[in-house]
């Protein structure tokens, strides 16, 4: 886990000869455009190796890089994304906002005075501390979880989500439907109607392909004392609730617009600043963890805000968010909290999207669902 800033270091203390041997590495043959007149000391290094002539370097101060103060961007001449971004000292949130981070390419950390840091971390796959289950385990013991969704028109999702919960280790699922149309080609998977009794289930995921839902049966699982993922449709009935710290919100950016517009919070996005304070004022006002999805993932239960650089567009797929949602639901059933529950979630969701994507290319969410099962 690696601390981030919001705040911003003046200059480079030192270039070490390995960062000035890396950026080449990524530039070598490219025009080389490097932000802010502080960063001089990365521009000489750069021409002092590559040569000013044969390949010029120049300031860039226009276009989305503005935003990244912190960074010496190296760009191909006329490019709008950087081959990398040079920080010196501690890295930039900034790097990892969902509208800047396609655009940074490969983030290199250089000699430099560390800004403050914020509560903000970046995490990676060792930070995962996923549940592992005993010799001794059986289905009783891998927990059952509930999956409220699906509607005539929206079959497939809350099915995604019940194969994902299984592939992720739970032990038993149902699906509770109002639908005749939602059958499971798995036969394992167990159909429930509205109005079932949810005290012998262990975690909740409600929402996928729910339509326009049902504020009675929301209410009902949010009474039910239950650890619950709110996804998909039914994050459209989380203004004026809370939730007492057992849900995870899961919004990809369209529905966290429209969630923060109907609660009345600015989304945030123009700023990891503001970003990081929109999500945890979300996320107190609702006692809930948020999980706001896009290829760079954002978590936090209000405190600490723990960010994961995905980055694989593959996952970029219909019903990835559902595999999303039956995975922390699983976690949960298994005796994760909602925040251990979203973090080793996430971690498992991306471990398993970079293996469908070495395996398969580009690929469905059944591919994913599989590779989710080996990730595990």
């Amino acid at each position: 886990m690696e601390p981030l800033t919001t705040g911003h270091s003046s200059s480079f203390t030192e270039l070490s000869a390995e960062t000035v041997n890396e950026v080449l590495s990524l530039i070598s043959g490219r025009t080389a455009v490097v932000s802010q007149d502080s960063m001089r000391s990365l521009r000489d290094a750069l021409a002092g190796k590559i040569g000013a002539e044969s390949v010029p370097i120049e300031d860039f101060r226009d276009g989305i890089f503005d935003s990244v103060v912190a960074a010496g961007c190296v760009l191909p001449s006329g490019g709008a994304s950087a081959v990398c971004t040079v920080s010196p000292g501690m890295k930039s949130a900034e790097f990892y906002l969902p509208s800047l981070r396609a655009g940074c390419g490969r983030i290199i950390t250089a000699g430099g005075e560390d800004a403050p840091p914020d509560g903000i971390c970046l995490l990676c796959d060792d930070d995962s501390r996923m549940i592992r289950f005993s010799s001794d385990g059986f289905k009783n013991s891998r927990g059952h979880i509930a999956v409220i969704g699906g509607s005539d028109k929206y079959t497939g999702a809350p099915r995604l989500a019940a194969r994902a919960a299984f592939f992720s280790g739970a032990g038993l699922v149902t699906i509770i439907t109002d639908s005749e149309r939602i059958r499971d080609e798995n036969p394992a998977v167990m159909i429930a109607p509205y109005g079932c009794d949810l005290s012998r289930f262990d975690a909740l995921a409600m929402g996928p392909g729910w339509g326009d839902g049902s504020a009675a049966e929301f209410d009902r699982a949010i009474s039910s004392g239950k650890n619950i993922v709110i996804d998909a449709d039914a994050l459209t009935l989380v203004p004026g609730h809370s939730f007492s710290h057992r849900a995870v919100l899961t919004p990809h950016i369209g529905e966290y617009r429209r969630l923060m517009s109907a609660m009345d919070i600015p989304c945030g996005l123009e700023s990891a600043a503001s970003l990081a304070a929109a999500l945890r004022e979300l996320a107190l006002r609702t006692e809930s963890v948020v999980v706001l999805k896009s290829s760079v993932l954002w978590i936090t239960d209000g405190g600490n805000i723990f960010i994961y650089d995905g980055s694989n567009p593959s996952l970029g797929v219909a019903g990835s968010g559902d595999v999303l949602c039956g995975i922390i639901a699983s976690l949960m059933g298994a005796g994760e909290s909602p925040e251990r529950a979203a973090i080793d979630g996430v971690i498992l969701h991306q471990r398993a999207g970079r293996k469908a994507h070495e395996k398969y290319g580009f690929y469905s969410a059944e591919e994913l669902i599989l590779e989710v099962g080996r990730a595990r």
